[in-house]
């Protein structure tokens, strides 16, 4: 079903998005499912109730949270991979870029040449979840055109 997605536009749209916070906020929006509510939260170390930050950035649990710099800090990115659980593939070249895709969801194997670690696996979780929205999407418009091809 993958055959109606631009995985070419996916890529550019992804590729467009700069390095750093709008990165991150749209890995934050779009693979966490955070939200930014304008307001401000405190937030509380978990072992002692200390202040130990604010936020506008919400889990689903409404609970304050900082904005992880998943595009360029190369631990945040690591666990990321954690997140994901697939198949990833990353090469060095012998300029110093990363090289980093996915063996993901159906054909999206597709390959970001980056020149930090971080960004090629920030850009490669993002694309996959634009990806894997979009193939749903085709398959939910397939099912409603069957459904309302066999209603009387």
């Amino acid at each position: 079903m993958s055959e109606g997605v631009d995985i070419t536009k996916i890529k550019a749209e992804v590729m467009a998005i700069e390095l750093g916070i709008p990165l991150d906020e749209a890995i934050a929006r779009e693979v966490y499912h955070l939200r930014n509510t304008g307001i401000v939260g405190l937030i509380r170390n978990p072992i002692d109730g200390k202040k130990s930050g604010d936020s506008t950035w919400r889990t689903k649990e409404d609970l304050p949270v900082k904005l992880p710099m998943f595009s360029t800090v190369s631990f945040v990115c690591c666990l990321m991979i954690e997140d994901i659980n697939k198949e990833i593939n990353i090469q060095r070249t012998p300029e110093g870029h990363y090289n980093v895709s996915f063996m993901g969801f159906d054909d999206s194997n597709v390959d970001f040449l980056c020149p930090y670690f971080s960004e090629g696996i920030a850009r490669a979780v993002l694309f996959e979840t634009r990806f894997e929205a979009a193939v749903e999407s085709l398959l939910a418009a397939a099912a409603k055109n069957l459904v309302d091809s066999v209603k009387i």
